[in-house]
């Protein structure tokens, strides 16, 4: 489905004065995004609690911290030939839900837990992390 809106978004280029361009992104988050994979790790390192996360938490996964979004899409905006084509913008490289998580927890003085839904990474469906 996104790839048939991103065609659609592309075909429009150039037609009726429109200058189009896709920015894929991996996932994100930052400030004001509750609906992220990383969301919960946060708010519940924050708060001491155990965090609700969606499994397999070992699988290196790419983020993105929202406001490094910012400058590249006015980039983008200000660059003529930037348009009519798809933008890939990367993150800082791969890490684990469960790594996010152990530093977030570490940074808040506490010891780290996971509620993992989904693919588990341990028998059971609640986790601590080690």
């Amino acid at each position: 489905m996104r790839l048939a809106q991103e065609n659609l978004v592309l075909a429009a280029h150039g037609k009726d004065g429109l200058s189009t361009l896709v920015l894929r992104l991996p996932d994100f988050y930052g400030p004001g995004i509750e609906r992220s994979l990383l969301n919960g790790v946060f708010e519940a390192a924050a708060n001491g609690k155990r965090a609700q996360v969606i499994g397999p938490v070992d699988v290196p996964h790419e983020f993105i911290y929202l406001p490094d979004i910012g400058p590249v899409v006015e980039q983008l905006t200000r660059t003529p030939e930037a348009y009519g084509r798809w933008w890939h913008l990367a993150g800082a490289g791969t890490i684990t839900q469960r790594e996010v998580a152990r530093q977030a927890y570490a940074l808040a003085g506490r010891q780290p837990k996971l509620m993992v839904a989904g693919k588990t990474c341990c028998a059971s469906s609640a986790c601590s992390i080690r």
